[in-house]
């Protein structure tokens, strides 16, 4: 517990809609929206998905201990297309 107060972050926050889609952190699923954890200095692949829903990823640089990073995203409907 104490070198969680040593070492405080950094710190990515994922938030976007719809509520409740998967949160995937460098292809480990680690929740849902919205989700906030403390992950490692560097550059971090963050993907968003739902069903129904188009996915959604990007890199996400973390640079500095201590530091709060905010990654929105918003889902897109799957689009059907009809003959």
């Amino acid at each position: 517990v104490l070198s969680a107060y040593r070492n405080p972050g950094p710190w990515l926050e994922v938030l976007g809609e719809p509520k409740g889609a998967d949160v995937y952190l460098d292809d480990r699923r680690v929740g849902v929206l919205p989700w906030t954890d403390r992950v490692s200095v560097g550059m971090h692949h963050v993907r968003v998905e739902a069903p129904g829903f188009e996915p959604q990823f990007r890199l996400v640089p973390l640079s500095a201990p201590g530091a709060s990073v905010e990654a929105r995203f918003s889902l897109e409907p799957v689009r059907v297309v009809q003959d």
